[in-house]
């Protein structure tokens, strides 16, 4: 979110000084009004740019998107043996997740993605993200159910 929102503070500058553009970020964290925002049809000759975390890989459609720009990036919450704790990482995605993102691009209309790494680097990914559950340790997981008071843990 720190590089969107670095980006979203240089984006606008430029917004503002053209008039032709409106940067919207988009991240869980954004209350569901400034979410929604996204979804508001700009002024007749005014693009719509969205700046996204992985959010917006799936189970969005926005209508007028017509390009995404893809960094191959994503930051997850993976353990670290080094540290011996759960740290937010950077990521190249998965072959799926590069998929779903070319996918918000023209679902309305047509598309085009613009992917910021090469076809070697595509090959070279996963083919599906590794799921949560085999990259982060259980314990903070059953301590919460706990504290929630489930009784038997292991049979939930």
């Amino acid at each position: 979110m720190s590089d969107i929102q670095s980006l979203y503070e240089s984006a606008k500058e430029y917004a503002l000084e053209t008039k032709r553009w409106i940067i919207l970020p988009l991240h869980s964290t954004l209350s569901i009004d400034d979410q929604d925002k996204v979804f508001d049809i700009p002024p007749e000759g005014v693009r719509k740019c969205i700046l996204s975390t992985n959010i917006a890989e799936t189970s969005v459609t926005i209508d007028g998107l017509r390009f995404i720009v893809d960094s191959g990036k994503v930051k997850e919450i993976s353990y670290d043996p080094k540290y011996k704790m759960q740290r937010l990482q950077e990521f190249w995605i998965s072959r799926a997740s590069a998929e779903q993102r070319k996918g918000r691009a023209g679902r309305t209309g047509p598309g085009v993605c613009f992917r910021l790494y090469s076809m070697e680097d595509y090959n070279s990914f996963n083919e599906f993200t590794t799921p949560e559950i085999k990259r982060v340790p259980l314990n903070s997981l059953l301590l919460q159910m706990i504290s929630m008071g489930l009784k038997n843990v292991r049979k939930y």
